[in-house]
């Protein structure tokens, strides 16, 4: 019985993109389930400044930014680029578009206020791994 080892490369960025992928995604359960509510019972909105500080966001888009580059990376190293056209690469490329739009509205720093942009931004999580859970299904390997 032959075993097919899956070589370094592709394990390690698999591995940091799920590891970037939970953090992120964790990041906003955290958020959106325990810290905004909090702050607006207690009527403490006026913190979202320091929330939203150029430190604070360098923290996240660390996150975001490795999440998104490391996804990549692992279907350029899995060899989407040779089967854009099969069901794989149309998954890759419908995975790429969502993850970046939903990074470049976020890098636009969006008030709370603005809960349409919002109510698309968190639901698209759900699309991206649903997108990651097909790709996984149909890939070559």
């Amino acid at each position: 019985m032959k075993t097919e080892i899956m070589p370094a490369l592709p394990i390690a960025l698999q591995v940091l993109h799920v590891l970037f992928a939970v953090v992120w995604l964790g990041s906003l359960i955290d958020s959106e389930l325990f810290l905004w509510p909090l702050l607006k019972r207690i009527n403490a909105m006026n913190v979202q400044d320091e929330l939203r500080s150029p430190r604070e966001r360098k923290r996240t888009g660390v996150i975001i930014v490795g999440t998104l580059i490391t996804g990549y990376l692992r279907g350029a190293v899995d060899g989407v680029f040779d089967r854009l056209f099969s069901l794989y690469g149309v998954l890759y490329l419908s995975a790429a578009v969502v993850a970046t739009t939903v990074v470049v509205w976020w890098l636009v720093k969006p008030t709370r206020d603005r809960t349409f942009g919002w109510r698309l931004y968190y639901p698209s999580f759900a699309l991206i791994f649903a997108l990651m859970v097909g790709m996984r299904i149909y890939s070559p390997h």
